[in-house]
């Protein structure tokens, strides 16, 4: 029982303690630092400016009495300080620019830190310690290093490496002959260049035939392009074909058979645009779709 006595006491004693810590380092927090040091190009005896912006809130003043003081600070000495104040919007903003001279003599390039600072602030007897990290500079050799004259003498330039295009020559002039060849035969098969346009398969002729009436809608574009494919038939079976004989035709050219539902819907229209005096069942487009299905496949 005494030990937990002892214990409510002590977590009593520590919350107000706790409670002002909390309130020192929210009000803590309120108060913007930045240090800037120019970091490179000290040697023995050079000066470093360090310039301390403090930012606080309104009513704050500076305690001198918590800046460094001028004289030896261990390899630095401290030889001026200078501070201003003015007013930035609703706060106040303190500048405290720090000159440190180097007596530190290197034998290599070397980084030091200089001193941490510890400021103070008042408002109204109430006091608030702000610290400043360590500032570090980058300290070279009085004496540069002696070169002989072997590392005097410039580099000669590096050379590219040599590299063999033959391959990637060979690769080339293949890729480009296989792709003039898939492009000749895609040519070929579509009928683009029009080889020997008095001359070819039956098909091949009809489809070029069919090619001109593509854009004419007139019952004669229409007559003749069924002309052109029946003799197309005609020529490929070297007979007058009618749809009576359309087995014959799938008998001799296997590969016909493939289209033999388009083949006897052809005929059987065409029957009756010829016979009856009836209007085509298929436009011009239409049938040079199917001349050129016919087309590709007598020439396999």
């Amino acid at each position: 029982m005494l030990v937990k006595l002892r214990l409510c006491w002590l977590v009593l004693l520590m919350l107000p303690l706790t409670a002002q810590a909390a309130a020192a380092a929210s009000l803590q927090s309120q108060f913007k630092v930045h240090s800037e040091t120019r970091e490179l190009g000290y040697h023995l005896g050079d000066i470093a400016l360090q310039t301390v912006t403090v930012e606080t809130p309104e009513g704050y003043v500076l305690d001198a009495s918590s800046l460094p003081t001028v004289g030896k600070k261990t390899y630095f000495d401290l030889v001026k300080i200078e501070t201003k104040q003015r007013r930035l919007n609703a706060n106040t903003q303190f500048t405290i620019d720090l000159y440190w001279q180097n007596f530190r003599s290197v034998q290599e390039v070397r980084s030091y830190k200089l001193a941490a600072l510890s400021l103070q602030f008042v408002k109204d007897k109430r006091s608030i310690k702000v610290p400043v990290k360590a500032a570090s500079i980058i300290v070279s050799p009085v004496i540069p290093t002696v070169l002989d004259a072997a590392h005097l003498k410039p580099r000669a330039d590096a050379m590219p490496p040599v590299m063999g295009y033959v391959t990637e020559i060979v690769i080339c002039m293949i890729s480009a002959a296989l792709l003039l060849a898939t492009l000749l035969y895609l040519a070929w098969q579509q009928d683009w260049l029009g080889f020997h346009a008095k001359r070819g398969k039956p098909f091949r002729l009809a489809y070029r035939q069919l090619r001109r009436l593509r854009n004419d809608m007139s019952e004669t574009a229409s007559f003749g392009a069924v002309k052109a494919i029946r003799n197309a038939f005609d020529s490929t079976m070297q007979s007058s074909m009618s749809s009576e004989q359309l087995p014959q035709v799938f008998k001799q050219h296997k590969g016909f058979a493939a289209l033999e539902m388009e083949i006897r819907h052809f005929y059987q229209v065409s029957d009756v645009f010829l016979f009856s005096n009836q209007p085509l069942d298929m436009s011009v487009k239409q049938l040079m779709g199917f001349t050129k299905k016919l087309m590709q496949l007598e020439q396999r």
